[in-house]
């Protein structure tokens, strides 16, 4: 059979190789703090936060390829806005490990907020609807993928809200935080519809996919704020760290593919986000069944009587 004939791809410049590198080992870190074999505190934030800067840094990079369409540049822009954000509010909140600085707190979670309105801008400046195409399949695969959110949301936060939350928590959820959840699914599944022939399909994968492992982690750090337990805060530090890694290569290769070079010839279909949110809300039913929820009810009595 004869090969392929395919551009040979070139081998990833030492900066990428660098953050995927630190992604990895960020990522033994957080599997051992799973483990318990050390302690999630000062250092842990310390040894994540240089994710934050490179996800940042890439979108920028991104944004700056001189032959990018203008839409598409202010997209990267905002996405490294909302990352450096985020990136700023976690250096803020290191210190108070150590100290108590009110102001400090406040201050960092302006700044922790102020990554959904920046993300969604910079999604919507993807979005390219192809022409001629229907929206049914986007309408379909859009709902299908905010139920997963809106059942991960269910499951991780406001199942608890008769003993944990208060009303300013209830409504800051309710009105900031869950709508936020479903525009960003919503926005991962819009941008993977791209025209045809279009070479940003890869990226925009890449990025969809580390946006949505973004989203959540953002849901177990609501869960660890409010039900703590061993396993939530490092499973949403690796999950985080996972999603921002995939910015990076993301952001890399759309730079990549906007100056002309090879990329991989791999296909990705646009129904990627539908399949994860089926697959996360199939994985949770199943261990709900295998192992029952005591601490909630109507989560346990819901699994055990669907699966009989």
């Amino acid at each position: 059979m004869p090969a392929l004939d395919r551009p040979a791809s070139p081998a990833a410049p030492w900066p990428l190789r660098l953050a995927l590198g630190y992604g990895v080992a960020y990522a033994l870190w957080a599997v051992a703090m799973l483990a318990g074999a050390v302690e999630r505190g000062l250092g842990n934030d310390l040894l994540f936060i240089p994710l934050y800067f490179a996800a940042a840094a890439a979108a920028a990079r991104a944004a700056r390829a001189t032959d990018l369409p203008r839409r598409t540049a202010r997209g990267w822009w905002l996405v490294a806005a909302a990352w450096l954000c985020s990136g700023v509010a976690a250096a803020l909140m290191a210190p108070l490990w150590l100290i108590s600085a009110p102001r400090l707190e406040t201050l960092a979670s302006v700044l922790y907020q102020g990554y959904f309105p920046l993300l969604l801008l910079g999604l919507w400046h993807f979005t390219t609807f192809p022409e001629g195409r229907r929206p049914a399949p986007l309408a379909v695969e859009g709902l299908i993928a905010m139920t997963g959110t809106a059942i991960l949301a269910w499951y991780w936060v406001f199942r608890f809200e008769e003993a944990a939350l208060s009303l300013w928590l209830y409504l800051k959820l309710v009105l900031l935080v869950f709508p936020g959840e479903l525009a960003v699914a919503l926005g991962a599944v819009a941008i993977l519809h791209r025209p045809a022939g279009d070479r940003t399909g890869r990226p925009f994968a890449l990025l969809s996919v580390g946006t949505l492992a973004a989203m959540v982690a953002d849901l177990i750090y609501e869960y660890d704020y409010l039900i703590w337990s061993a396993w939530s805060g490092p499973t949403g530090d690796l999950l985080l760290a996972f999603g921002a890694t995939l910015v990076v290569s993301a952001a890399w290769r759309a730079r990549t593919a906007a100056d002309g070079r090879p990329l991989p010839a791999y296909a990705v279909g646009p129904a990627i986000v539908p399949h994860l949110a089926i697959g996360v809300v199939g994985a949770l039913a199943l261990i709900q069944w295998s192992r029952p929820d005591l601490e909630h009810p109507r989560c346990r009595d819901w699994c055990s009587g669907w699966w009989r």
